[in-house]
């Protein structure tokens, strides 16, 4: 998706609530900082992610940039924190809190697991 050239905005929601290419930008970088850090291996691994070069993956975590196109979506696909920030500034609420629930209950399965295997799997039930 490219920007128009006469608006700063970022279409969203068929247009009907344009979100600033900034903000865009600054909700990605928060959603990288909060499952990254923001240190230098932040950055080699968003640029691993996405094959991106390391300056444009600084910008990314810096919010100077949103990434476009195929970056954003190798990030969606890899970052459930940015996975959820663009659903939000979709306007598609439903759609992230979905998200969240079976993130939850997937890290509910594993955490599960592991006290299993911590108490061992011939444990009695009850």
């Amino acid at each position: 998706m490219s920007f128009p050239k006469e608006s700063n905005k970022f279409p969203v929601g068929g247009g009907r609530h344009p979100v600033s290419e900034g903000t865009v930008a600054t909700e990605i970088a928060k959603a990288l900082r909060r499952e990254l850090g923001n240190s230098h291996a932040a950055v080699k691994t968003v640029a691993q992610w996405t094959g991106a070069s390391e300056r444009a993956a600084k910008n990314w975590l810096a919010g100077r940039f949103a990434p476009s196109g195929e970056h954003l979506v190798s990030l969606v696909e890899r970052s459930n924190e940015v996975l959820f920030v663009f659903l939000i500034l979709a306007h598609r609420h439903d759609v992230a809190t979905a998200a969240v629930l079976v993130d939850v209950r997937d890290r509910l399965r594993a955490a599960s697991l592991a006290v299993d295997r911590i108490l061992g799997n011939d444990r009695e039930e009850g």
